[in-house]
């Protein structure tokens, strides 16, 4: 076995890395690997349609093919480009970003990690197979979708109960339109 096949074995085998570190980690390589691009994306897009509603003769000169490749969609009358410029002008992209990270990988996000990894291992089947049968992973898929959406559920409610939560942190979630 090779060095880096027995961390993984050690890591899989820790309950507390398996349920807890390892989904954290997870979550935030999967949020920042597509939020960053997207965000990257959806500028050139911007920039596309705003060349083509100036006029532009060969928008695709300056900013690509974007805005052939993608549209953004219109909220409520306005378009995407106004509705993230009135939202820009009450919160900035990189107080949004901060907060996100914030929310991501910020304290609670360890909180919930560090809970995560002490109680799932507990409503979680002792594995019997390096891989999970189909019957055992769709049982474990329900079980982590019953306790993620519980968990969630009150965290969320407890931020909306709680003045503090709500002032300091979970209000900032709700004001961006």
């Amino acid at each position: 076995m090779s060095g880096a096949e027995s961390v993984v074995t050690w890591a899989v085998a820790t309950p507390v890395l398996a349920w807890g570190l390892l989904p954290f980690i997870a979550v935030n390589v999967g949020f920042w690997c597509t939020a960053l691009p997207l965000e990257l994306l959806l500028d050139r897009v911007l920039l596309a349609e705003k060349s083509q509603e100036e006029g532009a003769a060969d928008c695709t000169a300056r900013v690509g093919c974007w805005g052939r490749w993608f549209r953004t969609v219109s909220y409520g009358g306005k378009t995407r480009a106004d509705a993230l410029a009135e939202s820009r002008l009450q919160i900035s992209r990189a107080e949004q970003l901060r907060a996100a990270a914030w929310q991501i990988s910020g304290p609670m996000a360890m909180l919930g990690a560090a809970a995560g990894g002490l109680v799932l291992p507990s409503l979680m089947p002792e594995a019997t197979a390096p891989w999970p049968s189909l019957r055992e992973l769709a049982v474990q898929l329900a079980i982590m979708e019953v306790a993620g959406d519980f968990a969630l559920y009150w965290g969320h409610r407890i931020q909306h109960e709680s003045k503090y939560l709500w002032e300091n942190f979970h209000s900032l979630h709700h004001s961006v339109q």
